[in-house]
């Protein structure tokens, strides 16, 4: 297939009724010389689920794009009934490579009600086998909205496994790996994950520069159900990995106990990896004894050559009825190389509203992993965590940290930071810039601000204890 195609069209030579006749005839024939775009008309609509891509004849000369054209709504796939508790999307990319869906929206109806019946996954960028994986994957301006009162509900999903089921594969070459996919302006809600992006396990073979939102911002909502963990982005196993600019609001009144990631990179990170978070804008609402992490990072673990850049984030925590648990704005426990902290904003979180317990620990920024590689730098400038109030029913424990490290690498420099406008009750300690680190063989510690930070007394006429550190600093690496 060549030159310019009309979904639905006329009738005519050039035309196909739907989306997932062009696909299985692409399937079928193969792409020509200069690519095939499926002009896919505004406001047109179908029903179909596991549409699923599998020509390997694309290339960078011939790409294959499906494109909205003219006014009004997106096209929109709404799905059929589901037949998999697995491996049911409504599209399905597995082993074709530059491939771009613009503008083509899709839906996992409410007439869906089991976990066969519903998608699993909008948008699923898999393998073919060990050698042939899905490139060079474009998806831009979508609207994908699913169920998520299932938990497996993903936007926009990818793991290293054919479509029929999940068991992985190891790559053995570049092809078996995702790589360079881009994922832009996307519009993801009614979710469990946001994006679900998982590369092999096996360091030669990591997924390899996926971007999301660096051109575009995306848009994640309304996402996480009763009692499942939920997430922005959960991305794991990744090298060069960009996750820039991207509006993520998880939680609210129905997630009642499980935890929040705005951004997530796995239990295991990857090793020697590097990776940006960048200008995001990241809010998260819970309820009960969930514990969220605006940004949680394990990928770049024992570092030798990687950078990780955390900058220009906002994050912000709503949890008035947040009875126990962990609040981190940003959490690192990789032993990076270099590790970038800088200009993020953690700010207006409240914890309890005085009428529940509201324990547990809140830190703006924690941070540790050591690392002993000659030439490794952590810095973290310019950061900022203002407008942290916790409220109690009764005097009870909680910890809050503004910026706490306990291991680098051997240089750690912080400055220029501030912590202000903190309001803690009850028993724990507040630590407002505490370092405790074992590995450093320099520190640098300037030009930090500490300002207006309280334990108000008077919970049930018992004042609050518990001391206050503005600036906390103990070392035991050499000549810190």
């Amino acid at each position: 297939l060549t030159g310019t195609k009309y979904i639905p069209g006329s009738g005519g030579p050039n035309d196909y009724a739907t989306i997932a006749l062009a696909v299985a005839d692409l399937n079928a024939v193969g792409v020509g010389a200069g690519g095939v775009t499926f002009e896919v008309a505004a406001g047109h609509t179908e029903t179909g689920f596991n549409i699923l891509l599998t020509t390997t004849t694309a290339s960078a000369a011939n790409p294959i794009v499906f494109i909205k054209t003219g006014a009004g709504a997106n096209p929109l796939i709404t799905a059929g009934v589901g037949t998999s508790t697995t491996v049911d999307a409504i599209i399905k990319i597995r082993g074709t490579d530059y491939v771009t869906f613009n503008g083509i929206d899709l839906l996992d109806p409410a007439s869906n009600t089991t976990s066969t019946t519903r998608m699993e996954w909008g948008y699923a960028i898999l393998m073919t086998s060990a050698t042939d994986a899905s490139q060079n994957i474009t998806i831009v301006n979508c609207n994908i909205t699913l169920q998520k009162v299932y938990s497996s509900a993903s936007g926009i999903y990818s793991k290293n496994h054919t479509d029929a089921n999940t068991t992985l594969i190891t790559p053995s070459s570049a092809a078996g790996v995702v790589s360079n996919c881009t994922v832009d302006n996307c519009h993801i809600s009614n979710v469990n994950y946001g994006v679900n992006w998982t590369g092999s396990s096996t360091a030669a073979y990591y997924g390899l520069n996926n971007y999301f939102g660096v051109t575009i911002p995306n848009t994640i909502t309304n996402v996480g159900n009763t009692t499942a963990a939920a997430y922005g982005f959960y991305a794991q196993y990744q090298q060069n990995l960009k996750i820039n600019n991207n509006t993520i609001t998880l939680g609210g009144a129905d997630v009642t106990t499980g935890a929040l990631y705005g951004i997530y990179t796995g239990s295991t990170g990857a090793t020697n990896t590097s990776a940006e978070f960048v200008g995001n804008n990241i809010s998260l609402s819970a309820v009960g004894a969930n514990s969220c992490y605006g940004i949680y990072n394990t990928s770049g673990a024992s570092g030798t050559t990687n950078t990780v850049i955390i900058s220009g984030n906002y994050i912000t925590v709503s949890a008035p009825k947040f009875t126990s648990g962990t609040i981190y704005g940003i959490y690192n426990n990789a032993a990076l190389w270099k590790f970038d902290m800088n200009s993020n904003m953690i700010y207006s979180c409240t914890v309890g509203d005085g009428t529940t317990t509201a324990t547990g620990t809140f830190a703006g920024c924690y941070t540790f992993g050591s690392n002993t590689t000659p030439g490794g730098l952590w810095t973290f400038t310019g950061n900022l965590i203002d407008g942290i109030t916790r409220a109690q029913s009764v005097k009870g424990s909680g910890t809050f940290y503004g910026i706490y490290n306990s291991s680098s690498a051997l240089t750690l420099n912080i400055t220029d930071n501030t912590v202000s406008n903190i309001s803690m009750p009850g028993s724990g300690t507040a630590g407002c810039i505490y370092v405790s680190n074992s590995s450093a063989t320099s520190m640098n510690l300037q030009n930090n601000s500490v300002t207006d930070v309280s334990k108000p007394g008077g919970i049930n006429a018992t004042p609050s204890s518990g001391t206050i550190y503005g600036l906390y600093v103990v070392s035991s690496g050499t000549n810190a």
